[in-house]
């Protein structure tokens, strides 16, 4: 597994992902008329786009080919407490539960941690991979409903005030301060 920023040649393959988890994860959990309505090609050109204004997406691949992806940057409400936030991350559904993720998370974590303290992170309430974000130390921090084309769907934050943990630093504030 490789972990990288992504570039626009990666376009085709982030909106491939981002369909086919989309498909497999939200069925039966957001309107089929949503998803059956989702197109590859739009999606493409969207992420072409946003790798084009410079957004934070990184990609991970396995043997050359890109398998998950995560994006992110600011914290998008004003939240004073959670200055960074992941706004997606996928893979496909043949590849989790393989540790790809975690490396994506992290690869995210370790580039904004310069940047902003806290990380956020909203999840669709009846998603069944909520369980990777408390499994790696996120703690539910709210609620919040979210319109998506007429079906109203709740969220949970995952919240992480200090994400040193995550990338393996176990020192606290106050004991980075006094070396």
């Amino acid at each position: 597994m490789h972990i990288r920023r992504a570039t626009h040649a990666d376009a085709a393959a982030i909106a491939h992902v981002n369909v086919s988890a989309w498909n497999s994860t939200y069925r039966g959990h957001i309107p089929d008329h949503v998803l059956d309505a989702m197109d590859v090609a739009e999606y493409q050109r969207r992420w072409e786009q946003r790798i084009a204004s410079n957004a934070l997406v990184f990609v991970a691949e396995v043997d050359g080919q890109v398998v998950g992806y995560v994006n992110g940057g600011k914290e998008r409400s004003g939240n004073q407490r959670y200055t960074s936030e992941v706004y997606s991350i996928y893979v496909l559904p043949e590849h989790q539960r393989r540790g790809i993720g975690q490396a994506l998370f992290r690869a995210f974590v370790q580039h904004m941690h310069d940047h902003h303290a806290g990380l956020l992170v909203w999840v669709l309430a009846s998603n069944p991979a909520r369980q990777f974000y408390a499994a790696i130390g996120g703690q539910e921090i709210g609620t919040k409903q979210e319109q998506l084309d007429g079906a109203v769907l709740d969220e949970v934050g995952y919240g992480w005030s200090d994400v040193r943990p995550l990338l393996g630093d176990t020192s606290t504030a106050d004991d980075s301060d006094a070396r």
